[in-house]
C-alpha cells in the first residue's frame, strides 16, 4: 500500500525488485520470524535510535553497518542478524555507498510509524 508506506510505485519496485535481486544471488534464507521480531523490538526504541544516529552525524561519523549493529545492541539490546542488516542496507541506501544517512534511514522509518 504506496499511502502506508509514503512511497511511489516505482520506488516500492525499486526496493523490492534490490531485495530480490540480493535473495536470487545465493542467498535465499528469506527473514525467519525470529529475525522480524528483533528488528521490530529494535524499531520500537526508534526515538532512541534517531538520538544515537545522529550523535554518529554530528561526530562526523559514517553510519555503516557496524554502526546499525552497534546501535541496535546499545539502545534495543538486541543482535541484529547480519542478514536482516544487509536487507536494511539494500532498501535504505539509495546511492549504494553502503552508508545510511538520516534521510535514507530514520526519518523514511519515522514517517512509517506515524501513519495511522
Amino acid at each position: 500500500n504506496a499511502a502506508y508506506t509514503q512511497c511511489t510505485k516505482s520506488v516500492y519496485t525499486q526496493s523490492t525488485e534490490a531485495v530480490v535481486s540480493t535473495q536470487s544471488t545465493g542467498d535465499s534464507r528469506g527473514i525467519t520470524f525470529d529475525q522480524f521480531m528483533t528488528f521490530n523490538h529494535f524499531l520500537d526504541h526508534l526515538d532512541d535510535v534517531e538520538i544515537l544516529v545522529s550523535v554518529y552525524f554530528a561526530a562526523g561519523m559514517k553510519f555503516n553497518k557496524a554502526s546499525l549493529k552497534q546501535v541496535a545492541h546499545v539502545v534495543a539490546d538486541v543482535e541484529l542478524d547480519p542478514h536482516i542488516i544487509d536487507v536494511v542496507f539494500t532498501i535504505f541506501d539509495d546511492n549504494g555507498d553502503e552508508l545510511l544517512s538520516n534521510r535514507e534511514f530514520i526519518s523514511v522509518l519515522k514517517e512509517r510509524a506515524t501513519e495511522p
